[in-house]
């Protein structure tokens, strides 16, 4: 695996490029050069992407590497978040507009009932960063338009402006949380590494949104919050564009090389199953005589007793499997023709 690094795009440098260095890994340190000369086109195909959001971005289009830039426009928008996780969220009450819809309908702002206003836009991509914005006399500067974006109808999210006592920014790989770290995000300075395997309340709280199985993606950033004594999810940032702060840089790239051998070995199991289409003799089992592999299908045959019996398995990509079919035939050849009528016909 290679990393492909953009140094330059953190105020203070990437926290992964020194660890990858102590641990003796490839890496490529990305020069916006190569846009133009297209010199991407030669790196290793197994790499990813860690700099600046715009790049992030761009690269995940381009489909060179795998798995690249993990930066997907679908599930970091606010409003995508939102609808899984409205209940942890600091700010729950909402209003989903447009740059141009809040200028010329100001009322639009008096549904939150409130004198001090948050904006931020919708998207992942950080058109412009969250802020206090007044709520009369807003014009498009406001939003950065015509500094950072030209889009007038930008997708945006209103909120009362909440009292933050302390934020957290953790990193989940599959589902894990890997390790995370304090931090202030006015001025973007991190603060304590915290240490995962001390269980803190930070920690419990962001793993209780990664375990949610509605939303998924290979890593992510999850920002947590204290606000009134009580713990709540601010965002989720997609992990190729995303400042990591202080946490640990060793354990992110070890997470996520391990998942990615993961990913090859179930890639590679796979392809063996697909290979191995043919009957086995096979006496792993006290009575199984023959066994077969079929795409996500397996067989068992067992004799005992004088009956044949066939036990039809279907597996995941983890490696785990479900009995769906079973049944006893008096010859063998009847229980071999049962066994592939039910996988060739996807046991319908």
């Amino acid at each position: 695996m290679t990393w492909i690094i953009e140094n330059e795009s953190f105020a203070n440098g990437d926290i992964l490029l020194p660890a990858l260095k102590s641990l003796g890994k490839d890496y490529i340190l990305w020069d916006d050069n190569y846009w133009n000369t297209e010199e991407y086109k030669n790196f290793p195909k197994e790499s990813i992407f860690h700099g600046s959001l715009c790049n992030a971005e761009r690269i995940r289009k381009l489909y060179y590497f795998s798995p690249g830039s993990i930066c997907n426009e679908v599930g970091f928008r606010y409003s995508d978040i939102y609808e899984i996780f409205k209940t942890d969220l600091l700010n729950q009450d909402v209003i989903f507009t447009t740059i141009s819809e809040v200028l010329n309908n100001p009322s639009i702002i008096k549904q939150l009932k409130t004198d001090k206003l948050f904006a931020r836009p919708d998207s992942h991509l950080k058109e412009f960063s969250g802020r206090i914005i007044p709520t009369e006399g807003l014009t498009p500067v406001h939003f950065d338009y015509g500094f950072y974006h030209e889009n007038i109808n930008l997708p945006i999210v209103l909120a009362p402006l909440k009292r933050v006592e302390k934020e957290f920014r953790f990193i989940c790989v599959d589902h894990k949380i890997v390790t995370g770290c304090e931090y202030v995000a006015d001025g973007r300075k991190g603060g304590r590494t915290i240490n995962i395997e001390n269980k803190e309340p930070a920690y419990l709280f962001a793993q209780k949104i990664a375990d949610d199985n509605s939303y998924y993606h290979i890593a992510y950033v999850i920002d947590v919050c204290i606000s009134n004594g009580k713990f709540y999810l601010v965002e989720m940032n997609p992990f190729s564009g995303a400042d990591f702060y202080n946490c640990d840089a060793k354990k992110i790239i070890e997470a996520i090389e391990a998942f990615i051998i993961r990913c090859k070995e179930i890639d590679e199991r796979w392809e063996k199953l697909k290979v191995e289409d043919v009957w086995h003799e096979d006496h792993r089992f006290e009575n199984k005589i023959l066994s077969r592999c079929h795409e996500e299908y397996s067989v068992d045959i067992f004799l005992q007793d004088g009956s044949y019996s066939v036990k039809v398995y279907m597996e995941d990509p983890s490696g785990k499997g479900d009995m769906v079919a079973y049944q006893s035939f008096s010859t063998l050849e009847e229980a071999k023709e049962f066994a592939i009528s039910k996988i060739s016909r996807k046991l319908s």
